[in-house]
């Protein structure tokens, strides 16, 4: 279908999807396992079998990288240039480093070529049927080189999409049934996002309209049209160019897509026939080197969006150190090809059941948490934060559903959530967060308080039932049996205290109490 591989049962060309939800607040995470993909340096495209494509660093001159395949810890270099999108039938595109728009099926290459007069070409996505889109140099009747959106099939080979009046068009994904995705020039030179769809199915001829009336691009489309990019551009002050994430129905509807707290822009790469959506979210950063030299640049995360525009951070779902920078691809499975700055990874959903009713019961300095048991977990992972909604540090691994938190200061509030983990390793998502306060345990009473009359004058004694941590004693004294009581004195550790302030013929009734610091 698209630059990701997925292909499903082909729908009518007219089929419509229902609106679209509006964008919610983050709920409860789901969880991933990820996978490192060995030497892939960026995972671009992902079917349904969890095959991904993309580029590897190379070892050995000449190539500094290389396309590749993988497949379950196998990678197979493809030859010199980037493969990007990949079909459930493990036929694959990308382009060589002519470059030309390159087809590796059954375990042979094939240069598509470019349009007439071009030198260059570049394929992106390839459908279960073959055809192949990307974008390719060409020269037009007026003896200029102008870049044009293309479809390929292995009938009748290259056909130029055309554009919206420019002299410009770029071809991202195509789905099951021939529509494509892309961006395309106006007359004026503005880019918008556009789809193509073709007269028949799996047709070379066909109309191609602007998506909405901002200018933008689009990168992916699934089975029911629903297509997902970004609009803009916003221009940084490091000049580069980033989106506003969008995702339009099949009628040509737009939906912004909500951002993570913090980032100002965001795209949408690739949407699977479930209408889950792999992309990423930005703001820039600034700083000034030790020259004084200011400088710039984009910190990019990769997400998810839920097929209910909920937005997740993929970065906060995995353990620490793997700030994934990019989600390029997803399938009907929920698995996502991602990558960091430099390496790529797959992410796989978790399939074993969160744990429920988690509770946060606060003790003397701990705090006791219970949970019910997930039938197919074979321990449980206990995370902790002290903001509620995270981000949550791992802070114990337990086989039971009872854990008591001991590592924990008096007066600061923990929230919790706990995930279960099956025999394979693979990890639930949270469970609901649950949150309590340590307290300070109470300290004994002092005992054998005694009291002795003397000439104006009370003399108290009395046994420090613990000395361990009490810093002061209160001395309280009524003139009624029971009290009430007020306070008389406070003074420092001891076990004596004389009242002089007494009136003779008067009966004066005592308490001790000892306290210590917090």
């Amino acid at each position: 279908m698209t630059r990701n591989g997925l292909t499903f049962t082909a729908l009518a060309l007219a089929a419509l999807c229902g609106p679209l939800a509006p964008p919610v607040a983050a709920q409860t995470p789901r969880s991933y396992t990820a996978v490192p993909l060995g030497s892939v340096t960026s995972a671009l495209g992902i079917n349904d079998a969890g095959q991904v494509v993309g580029q590897a660093r190379a070892t050995a001159w000449p190539n500094n990288s290389y396309a590749c395949f993988w497949q379950n810890g196998v990678l197979t270099d493809l030859g010199a240039g980037v493969a990007s999108g990949i079909n459930n039938f493990g036929q694959m595109v990308g382009n060589n480093s002519q470059p030309h728009a390159m087809l590796w099926k059954n375990g042979m290459a094939t240069d598509l070529g470019t349009l007439p007069g071009g030198r260059w070409s570049y394929a992106y996505g390839i459908n279960d049927a073959g055809q192949v889109v990307g974008q390719s140099e060409r020269l037009d009747p007026q003896g200029n080189l102008t870049v044009r959106a293309f479809l390929w099939d292995s009938a009748t080979g290259m056909h130029d999409l055309g554009t919206l009046g420019g002299t410009y068009s770029c071809a991202y994904a195509i789905n099951s049934v021939g529509q494509v995705v892309g961006v395309a020039a106006d007359a004026n030179g503005i880019s918008y996002p556009f789809r193509w769809t073709p007269s028949a199915a799996n047709a070379t001829t066909g109309t191609m309209v602007a998506l909405g009336t901002l200018s933008g691009t689009a990168k992916d489309i699934n089975d029911s049209g629903e297509v997902v990019g970004g609009t803009g551009p916003m221009v940084r002050a490091s000049s580069t160019y980033v989106w506003e994430p969008v995702r339009w129905d099949s009628s040509g509807g737009a939906h912004p897509l909500a951002k993570l707290p913090g980032r100002d822009a965001g795209l949408a790469s690739a949407i699977n026939n479930a209408g889950e959506v792999a992309g990423n979210c930005s703001y820039e950063v600034s700083y000034v080197d030790p020259e004084g030299f200011l400088y710039y640049y984009e910190n990019y995360t990769a997400i998810v969006w839920d097929s209910d525009g909920t937005v997740i951070d993929l970065n906060a779902l995995l353990p620490s150190g793997y700030s994934l920078t990019s989600a390029n691809g997803i399938n009907n499975s929920g698995q996502v090809a991602a990558g960091s700055t430099s390496a790529g990874f797959l992410l796989t959903p978790s399939i074993v059941p969160a744990p429920q009713n988690l509770v946060a019961t606060a003790g003397a300095l701990q705090v006791s948490l219970s949970w019910q048991p997930v039938s197919t977990a074979t321990g449980y992972r206990v995370c902790r934060s002290t903001t509620s909604g995270g981000s949550y540090a791992r802070i114990a691994t337990v086989t039971g559903t009872s854990y008591s938190d001991v590592a924990v200061t008096v007066g600061t509030f923990y929230y919790y959530v706990v995930t279960a983990v099956n025999s394979q390793g693979q990890e639930s998502g949270y469970s609901n967060q649950a949150g309590a306060a340590p307290y300070s345990p109470p300290l004994a009473a002092p005992t054998n308080l005694s009291a002795i009359a003397g000439k104006k004058q009370v003399s108290l004694k009395w046994t420090q039932s613990s000395t361990s941590g009490v810093t002061q004693n209160r001395i309280y004294r009524a003139t009624t049996n029971g009290g009430p009581y007020s306070l008389r004195a406070t003074l420092s550790v001891g076990t004596s205290y004389t009242d002089s302030s007494v009136t003779t013929g008067i009966t004066y009734y005592y308490v001790v109490t000892a306290l210590k610091s917090g």
